[in-house]
């Protein structure tokens, strides 16, 4: 990529805060109900943040899109709120039929080459997705995971469209799972860390049932001394939504998380924000009930506490926070190590921005869980 396409893609420093206008006036414009002056308010939001894009980038960036934006809270008082309303899928395919590339195809055999292959990428993923399912040590399996890398590593529209129709089967799959582990399993030793953390958790939660590490001495005669095997999972599936250990997939992105701890009376709940490294199931019976432990263990983030921009604050309402960047708490933190990964709330969406005076670069996070409005 030369100088002018970089310099094209640039996120200008002040664009992060600038854009909570627009997500205010989407978040307004997408309640199940709405009012004159939720309708007003969103329109002035709208005209601040096209305003914004001139100061921000010049007149050349604006689009014949930013002008009918402009009337959407028309639409809005004459037909309703826009909820359920924009079709993202539809969208995404369409981002994928217009970067095919023609080659100087004419008279329909174009159309009728892509309709052929689209279909036949379609099939070909859901007959991988169907031998993953068949057992981990299992041929079919295997064969369906060397060829998941193998389309891992091609470019293009087919490509895109063999992702899409993989992600749309998992989503389909999902879709009704209420609580479920990845087919991909490892059952391994645990790292000194996990291993005393999960005995430090254990004791907490039931103290009736102490146990210690095998390299430690026991605190009371009957403690129980405790395995070192454990089951480790690439991810879980939470009311229909996938969440990834980093340390199994390297990724970070699918692993950010809002976890709802609940308090010891159990009718309140503390939420906090962080990264899930790993997801396993301990098989101990340890308390003589012939049931599994799962847990998952989180890296929770450390809040900006330094200067920064009265936006961030005039915007609270949407559920932007801030972070220090690549910083994590301590162990000493009264936040747990391991949780159970029925408490994941949602994925967090996470961006680098630079805020004050300084711009000093921070984490800014926000909620994708689906909220009611």
């Amino acid at each position: 990529m030369d100088d002018n396409e970089e310099l094209k893609f640039t996120l200008h420093p002040d664009d992060p805060a600038h854009f909570l206008k627009l997500l205010s006036a989407l978040r307004l414009l997408i309640k199940h109900t709405i009012t004159d002056a939720d309708i007003e308010e969103a329109d002035q939001l709208i005209r601040e943040y096209c305003t914004g894009l001139i100061k921000l980038y010049g007149s050349s960036c604006v689009k014949p899109n930013h002008h009918y934006a402009t009337h959407t809270t028309t639409f809005v008082r004459n037909f309703g709120p826009l909820h359920d309303f924009w079709t993202f899928l539809f969208e995404r395919l369409n981002k994928v039929l217009k970067s095919f590339k023609t080659n100087n195809h004419s008279g329909s055999e174009l159309e009728t080459t892509f309709f052929c292959e689209f279909h036949r990428m379609c099939q070909s993923s859901r007959l991988t997705y169907s031998l993953l399912q068949q057992g981990t040590q299992t041929l079919q399996c295997e064969a369906a995971e060397i060829m998941l890398k193998a389309s891992s590593e091609e470019r293009g529209t087919v490509a895109g469209l063999a992702a899409l129709s993989k992600e749309l089967d998992e989503v389909h799959a999902d879709a009704g799972q209420q609580y479920g582990l990845s087919p991909r399993r490892q059952c391994k030793i645990m790292t000194n860390n996990t291993y005393q953390l999960l005995a430090q958790t254990i004791c907490f939660q039931s103290p009736e049932t102490p146990v210690h590490c095998r390299s430690n001495c026991p605190v009371v005669p009957h403690s129980l001394p405790l395995n070192r095997e454990a089951t480790f999972f690439d991810y879980v599936t939470v009311k229909g939504k996938r969440y990834y250990a980093s340390r199994s997939v390297r990724v970070k992105s699918s692993s950010l998380v809002q976890v709802g701890l609940p308090h010891a009376d159990r009718e309140r709940i503390t939420y906090a924000h962080g990264e899930i490294t790993e997801i396993f199931q301990f098989d101990q019976d340890i308390h003589h009930k012939n049931e599994s432990m799962w847990f998952a263990r989180m890296r929770w983030f450390k809040s900006w506490t330094g200067e920064r921009d009265d936006i961030w604050d005039k915007f609270a309402a949407m559920n932007v926070r801030l972070w220090e960047i690549e910083e994590y708490h301590d162990k000493d933190t009264q936040l747990p190590a391991l949780i159970s990964p029925q408490w994941i709330c949602g994925h967090l969406a996470l961006k680098t921005v630079s805020i004050g005076a300084n711009r000093i670069k921070v984490w800014a996070t926000i909620d994708l869980a689906k909220a009611v409005l």
